[in-house]
This record gives C-alpha cells, structure tokens and sequence, in this order.
C-alpha cells in the first residue's frame, strides 16, 4: 500500500514538473551567446588593466603616448564592435523574459544590461575624450600641462569599465548555471 501512494506521489510530482519548452532553447541560446560576448569583453578589459595600465603608469609623458597610442590602434577593431556586441547579447534575453519579470533570472539578465550600457557610458564619458586628447600627442613634444590628468581620467574610465563588465560577467554566469 505505502509503494503504491509512493509511486502515485512521484507520478504526479514528475507531472508537476514543468517541461521543456521550444522557447527554453532559444533562451539557452541566448544566455550561452550572451556569456561569451560578456566573458570576451570582461576577460579583454581586465588583460588591460593588469598588463597595459600598469606600464602606462610607470612611464614618463612620451613613453606614454606611444603606449597609448599603440594601445587605441589596436583595439579599433574590437572595441567598437565588442561593446555593442555585448549590449545586444544582453538585451536579447531581456526581451525574451519580458513577461517573466518575478524572476530572479530576469533580474540578472537586466543587471547584466544595465552594466554593459554603464561599460558603454563610461567609454563616451571617459575613454573617448581621453584619447582624442591623447592622439594629438607627440611623444616627442613636451608634456602639455595636465598631461597626467588625462590620463587618470582614461585610467578611471577603463577601471569602472572593467568592473561593470566583470560584473556583468558574474551575473550572466549566475544565469548560466541557475543560481
């Protein structure tokens, strides 16, 4: 008797169970997608700030501008493409969840947002004027007066950057693996 109200009480928990939906595929999908991009972006941003930084810290006024300069170059091809990338990749499972907003998933998923659009600002706000400042250098002019400051400013930008991204990146792994 006690096996038979067992299996009728796991019979209808398995009922219960939700299944697998074709839009849990898509929204895998997206969360996988979204994962890389923010991974990529955050693992980029946080290369930089460990090895670049540093060295442009330490150097005098031309050393600098030739680092930075070299720096700005390279990342052209990325930078512009990864930072919408990572904006996109993170509304798309926004928008998939709309109308499951209760949930934790979706929270994170627009946190996740919320800081590649902050990862975006900062790059308007502080990277960009900073090196347009900075191209116009030569590393064999003097320093122009407040030459540091323009570089702090791009240091801090690149620091909230980086940390928004990494956060982005935690949460979109909290997505990932159901947290």
């Amino acid at each position: 008797m006690h096996a038979l109200i067992l299996a009728a009480t796991l019979a209808t928990a398995a009922a219960a169970e939700p299944s697998p939906t074709r839009r849990d595929v898509p929204l895998q999908i997206a969360d996988s997608a979204n994962l890389l991009v923010n991974g990529v972006q955050a693992g980029w941003l946080m290369g930089i700030a460990f090895t670049v930084m540093p060295m442009q810290l330490s150097r005098d006024f031309g050393g600098y501008v030739e680092l930075h300069q070299d720096l700005v170059a390279r990342s052209r091809p990325v930078a512009p493409l990864l930072m919408p990338l990572a904006v996109v990749s993170s509304a798309v499972p926004v928008v998939m969840q709309w109308g499951q907003w209760t949930k934790p998933r979706f929270w994170l998923s627009a946190f996740s947002l919320l800081c590649n659009l902050g990862v975006t600002a900062a790059a308007l706000a502080f990277l960009q004027p900073a090196n347009a400042e900075t191209a116009a250098w030569s590393p064999t002019q003097v320093a122009p007066a407040g030459w540091t400051q323009v570089r702090d400013r791009w240091t801090t930008g690149h620091l909230i950057q980086t940390a928004l991204s990494s956060a982005a990146f935690v949460a979109n792994v909290a997505v990932t693996v159901e947290l």
